[in-house]
């Protein structure tokens, strides 16, 4: 059987929580919500524009708080794009972006080098067994790389 007394009581418990975490975070929440649907935010004290997840921006105080949806719009009242910083969600190490593109870019063509070469073989009647299993090796590995350089949240 149910004792109303405990359901009352942990309703109430609910209720009071509900309510801490409205009053606190909500402005929290809403402005981590607008920073996600935002593509590129900057300051009214700078002329640098940032990517959402730039630990710059999220330095950014709300009253100062300026967001754009393209590049063109901040560029047109002077805003300049800046290199980002971002922290890797993984490995908690700070880069640069325009570092990890460069890595990521020349990971992705030796990707594409490598199925193009696999397909070829393969295209081949005779190939070796051997040297495409090395290949898909190779493969996975610089897939595994550019999975660490540009994780998928």
């Amino acid at each position: 059987m149910l004792d109303y007394s405990k359901v009352e009581r942990l309703l109430y418990y609910l209720a009071l929580a509900s309510r801490k975490v409205s009053l606190t975070d909500s402005k929290k929440i809403t402005k981590k919500l607008e920073k996600a649907k935002t593509k590129f935010m900057a300051s009214k004290k700078s002329h640098k524009l940032h990517l959402p997840e730039c630990i710059w921006a999220k330095q950014i105080s709300n009253k100062n708080l300026i967001q754009f949806d393209k590049i063109k719009d901040a560029e047109k009242i002077g805003y300049s794009m800046h290199d980002c910083v971002v922290v890797h969600p993984k490995t908690k190490k700070k880069q640069k972006i325009s570092e990890r593109n460069k890595e990521a870019a020349e990971i992705r063509k030796g990707i594409t080098k490598l199925e193009k070469l696999i397909k070829n073989i393969k295209a081949n009647d005779n190939y070796d067994k051997k040297k495409l299993d090395m290949i898909e090796v190779r493969l996975k590995i610089n897939k595994s790389k550019l999975a660490k350089i540009w994780p998928q949240n």
